[in-house]
């Protein structure tokens, strides 16, 4: 029972891992266009 427990929080934590990073990049790309649009509305 605690092996499988253990597999199963590691197949999360992969997965997590493998997950996360890509969807920070998909936030933070669009913050970036967001202020990229502020800043051209700002300054035309």
């Amino acid at each position: 029972m605690l092996p499988q427990n253990r597999k199963d929080y590691m197949t999360i934590h992969a997965a997590a891992f493998y997950v996360l990073p890509p969807a920070f990049d998909v936030v933070n790309f669009y913050q970036g266009r967001f202020v990229s649009l502020r800043i051209r509305r700002r300054h035309p």
